[in-house]
């Protein structure tokens, strides 16, 4: 089974739009997943264009496909099981601050799939690198402490995120106790 992943900021007004740009020219299904005390599923007529109306607030994870979503839609993992090869991207979310300060941060979000089927792969692969060579790339990733800091060249984020993080958001990674300090796009690489 091949896999792949990215990690990346994005500001949540501009998410729809990236989503539409990642896989314009393909024939995709996508349906909108909301988590909470039920599971629901939402199937998009109007495919990626469908979610610039789309309701943020009740949009956990966004899941793509090249053949017409399937049930079951009773949980997230019967849904996916369902829908295997699917193109699955986690939508940005402002959050507090985990460690106590008083700001608000952007949650890292994510891109990902797995798949046996090569040319499906292929597919998403393409899709990557086309979101890839959207984005700017280069931030400090420093511990919640702030007592370490290092470069990590390939982290990826968007005009709005930089935007966001210069109004004073926080960038915080996906998940763990680290956050992001992103590099000004002159100094970042495209």
């Amino acid at each position: 089974m091949s896999a792949l992943r990215l990690q990346y900021h994005v500001a949540p007004d501009e998410f729809a739009g990236l989503v539409g740009e990642c896989v314009s020219g393909l024939t995709t299904y996508v349906a909108v997943e909301t988590f909470g005390a039920e599971f629901l599923v939402t199937v998009l007529p109007d495919g990626a264009a469908g979610l610039v109306d789309f309701d943020r607030s009740k949009m956990n994870r966004v899941r793509i496909s090249l053949s017409p979503i399937e049930g079951p839609f009773d949980s997230t993992v019967k849904f996916g099981e369902a829908n295997p090869g699917s193109l699955v991207m986690d939508p940005p979310e402002v959050i507090p601050d985990p460690f106590g300060s008083p700001q608000q941060g952007l949650r890292e979000s994510m891109f990902w799939a797995r798949s046996d089927d090569a040319a499906e792969m292929r597919n998403w692969r393409a899709v990557r690198r086309r979101l890839e060579k959207s984005l700017h790339r280069g931030a400090d990733v420093v511990s919640a402490q702030g007592l370490g800091r290092a470069p990590v060249k390939s982290h990826r984020f968007t005009d709005g995120a930089y935007a966001l993080y210069r109004e004073g958001l926080l960038m915080l990674a996906i998940g763990g106790s680290t956050r992001y300090e992103l590099w000004p796009p002159s100094e970042a690489g495209p």
